[in-house]
């Protein structure tokens, strides 16, 4: 009998395998600049943030609003959504605060708003000025997210 819950115990250890992994927050970045209009090797940032869940930013056109923090699933296959963790972020127009985009967006992920295809976070965002965002980091016991928003050269 203690060899077969020795047996089990052991394969139940193993079948967990990469789900027993830690996975390593994101250290608070040193310097975050905000709404700061950059441009240069063919891109333009509107700015670099850090912002908790909850928290907005706006630069009196477009608000910017951390809806939640979405933890990692260790046991999801790597690469796939729910193996890195993800942040959902609203956009809104400020005059009127009409929502023009509430999206999901992994870690170490990159969109771009726009092209030929113009889906729900393109057309409002896009004309806003908005071309993109970039999501750097997120920590999820602290919850806060770092991420980037791109413009467009021709404004």
């Amino acid at each position: 009998m203690k060899s077969l819950t020795l047996i089990i115990i052991v394969c139940c250890f193993f079948s967990a395998g990469c789900c027993l992994s830690k996975r390593t927050d994101a250290k608070y970045p040193a310097k975050v600049d905000g709404w700061k209009d950059r441009r240069g090797n063919g891109f333009r940032s509107l700015g670099t943030f850090v912002l908790k869940k909850g928290e907005i930013t706006d630069n009196g056109l477009i608000q910017v609003e951390i809806v939640d923090i979405i933890r990692h699933d260790p046991c999801g296959n790597y690469g796939t959504s729910p193996s890195v963790a993800r942040a959902k972020i609203r956009f809104r127009r400020v005059s009127d605060q009409k929502l023009l985009c509430e999206e999901i967006f992994g870690e170490g992920s990159s969109t771009l708003f726009g092209g030929g295809n113009v889906g729900y976070c393109n057309a409002g965002v896009r004309d806003l000025g908005v071309g993109g965002i970039g999501v750097t980091a997120i920590n999820e016991k602290d919850e806060w997210v770092q991420f980037e928003l791109g413009g467009f050269l021709d404004e």
